[in-house]
Order: C-alpha cells, then structure tokens, then sequence
C-alpha cells in the first residue's frame, strides 16, 4: 500500500524535528571547538577543515539531493 500525503507529511515533520536536534547538537559541538581554539589561540576558521568536511559528505551523499 503506498503511503497517503498526510502519512508523507507526518514522517517530513519527524524528520525535520531529528535534524533540528541534530543540528542544534552540531552547533554546540562547535560552539566547544571554537571556545578550545581561542584558548589555545588558534585561527576559528580552517579552509582546510571545511574543505575536508564538505569532501566527506559529498562521498557519503547518495542522493536524491545533488552535492
């Protein structure tokens, strides 16, 4: 039986709740980086570390959405 549009919708708002969390707990994760660097006085951005995380999850992305 396929799923109806309100069983659709349902499952879009629990998975939209997840990432919220998610994201929320990457932020503070982040948050705790960022308070680490400017104690040891390190650069709060790294180019390098952003290129390697975009690098990752474009290896990891198998779609529907596009890198």
């Amino acid at each position: 039986m396929k799923p109806n549009l309100k069983t659709l919708r349902r499952r879009i708002d629990s998975i939209d709740k997840d990432l919220l969390r998610l994201l929320n707990e990457r932020g503070q994760s982040a948050k705790a980086v960022g308070a680490i660097k400017a104690q040891t006085q390190q650069a709060i951005f790294s180019p390098e570390r952003e290129r390697e995380i975009l690098a990752r999850l474009k290896t990891l992305n198998r779609g529907p959405l596009s890198d």
